[in-house]
């Protein structure tokens, strides 16, 4: 199992066996049907030779490839069959907070070879002007660890590579999605000051404006954030804010999609019943408003991948379903709310609950990167700096936070013979004893497992349920 980020890694692992005339059938894995079957991707049948699916429908292939049996085929569609040849399977690392692929991955860091391709990305992007692979490596859906990659003899950065060749652009895209501009190479010098050396004043004025921005906290600034806070509720969304925000990108600028992160599906309609009733925002010809949440049908949820025709601004209120994964292209303006909608487990009282949190630093950044996939764009962030120094590194994994009574079944069909605990305290974050045994619990209340955790026919049938989506 490799563990990449690069969408074009599947062509070239076809590229090579097809130039050496063997079969080939890759598997990538995606979060969430949208990403699956998105326009960016391209669509691709059960029978290519590269398929996009989600983990569950992944893991339910090689639960039933693996079992041999009828009685675990027999719910498939026969399509799905041709999953029997797979030699690849390719998992993007940001979908890693599931529970489906914490049963079945292991954390990397930079391997040695990683640090070798990163060397020799920087020495050729950096003397070549026309061969430039290091873009590839550290596009926006890379890791902190590799946009913020030190030469191993240098000390060179991504960032200081492109600052001092002047790629405006790609220096914008690092600086939105966290790169570090403060690091420094093996001679002192940062990227401002590689940007400066090289004579490339619009990429050194960029970064200036960036650490500027960053380090900005004036008396008249923190009055006034002050005076705001003091009228609204942390916690609440401000549709009036986000509504005069739209107005103010609209009137400052003439193109770009404008994307809205907002918890749930009440504040996406609130959001949108305010913004239809603005008058500045009302005209259909002029703004096309367009929702992204779970629960809307997949052909509407594909609208957000369209370009409006000339003239028309589109405005995407999405939840968090739009953070990783799929690339809106024409994005250019991110407005966070620095909100979302979570699932919570208490496994002492075996209460579970959604509620509306914080994101944590690493959610903010991702948010971030929308703005910056394609091109130069900006990112507001709806929250004080004080705020944003508290959120959490991370959030919590999926796994610690929710029942796992579909886990426990999914361990059972993956390998019947295996304890359920054992099993789980292999996972890179095991839930705690109590949720574990609370899980097990409930399945032996409904029959889906027997006292000695074997699998009945009941638990059979629900597994395969479970698995589709």
């Amino acid at each position: 199992m490799v563990l990449l980020n690069i969408i074009q890694v599947p062509q070239y692992l076809l590229d090579h066996s097809w130039g050496k005339g063997v079969p080939c059938k890759i598997v990538c894995t995606q979060p969430r049907r949208i990403s699956a079957t998105s326009d960016t991707i391209g669509k691709q049948g059960w029978e290519s030779s590269i398929v996009f699916c989600t983990n569950g429908i992944l893991l339910r292939v090689l639960i039933s490839k693996g079992a041999g049996g009828p009685k675990r085929e027999a719910g498939m569609k026969p399509e799905k069959q041709h999953f029997s040849d797979i030699t690849h399977i390719i998992v993007e690392h940001n979908h890693l907070d599931g529970t489906l692929t914490s049963v079945t991955i292991e954390e990397t860091e930079l391997t040695e070879e990683d640090k070798l391709a990163l060397d020799e990305a920087i020495n050729l992007t950096w003397s070549n002007d026309e061969f430039d692979p290091l873009l590839e490596l550290v596009s926006s859906e890379g890791t902190q660890k590799v946009f913020d990659y030190q030469h191993s003899l240098t000390g060179q950065t991504p960032l200081m590579v492109f600052a001092g060749k002047g790629r405006v652009a790609d220096v914008c895209m690092l600086l939105s999605i966290g790169a570090e501009c403060h690091l420094q190479a093996k001679d002192g010098s940062t990227a401002l000051e590689w940007a400066e050396r090289e004579n490339q004043q619009e990429a050194a004025e960029i970064i200036k404006k960036h650490m500027e921005s960053a380090s900005s906290n004036s008396i008249e600034e923190k009055q006034l954030l002050d005076k705001y806070l003091g009228t609204i509720h942390p916690e609440h969304i401000d549709v009036v804010l986000i509504e005069q925000l739209i107005k103010k990108i609209c009137i400052d600028s003439q193109d770009g999609a404008i994307l809205v992160f907002l918890p749930g599906w009440e504040d996406i309609n609130k959001t949108r019943e305010k913004l239809i009733a603005s008058p500045f925002l009302k005209d259909t010809s002029k703004y096309m408003i367009i929702c992204l949440h779970s629960m809307i049908p997949s052909t509407e949820q594909k609208k957000v991948f369209k370009r409006p025709p000339p003239g028309c601004r589109k405005i995407v209120l999405a939840t968090n379903i739009a953070e990783t994964a799929i690339t809106i292209d024409d994005v250019v303006y991110v407005i966070d709310s620095g909100r979302m909608k979570e699932k919570s487990y208490d496994p002492y009282n075996n209460v579970s609950t959604l509620q509306s949190s914080w994101v944590s630093k690493a959610s903010a950044k991702q948010r971030e990167g929308r703005a910056g996939r394609c091109q130069a764009g900006i990112c507001y962030h709806l929250f004080s700096k004080l705020r944003a120094a508290s959120l959490p590194e991370f959030q919590l994994p999926e796994i610690k936070r929710i029942p796992i009574e579909e886990l426990c079944l999914q361990v059972k069909l993956l390998d019947p013979n295996v304890r359920i605990e054992d099993f789980l305290q292999k996972t890179l974050d095991p839930p705690v004893f109590e949720t574990i045994r609370n899980a097990i619990l409930v399945l032996q209340d409904i029959g889906a497992l027997s006292v000695d955790e074997e699998l009945t026919e009941l638990g059979e049938k629900l597994g395969s349920l479970l698995f589709i989506h």
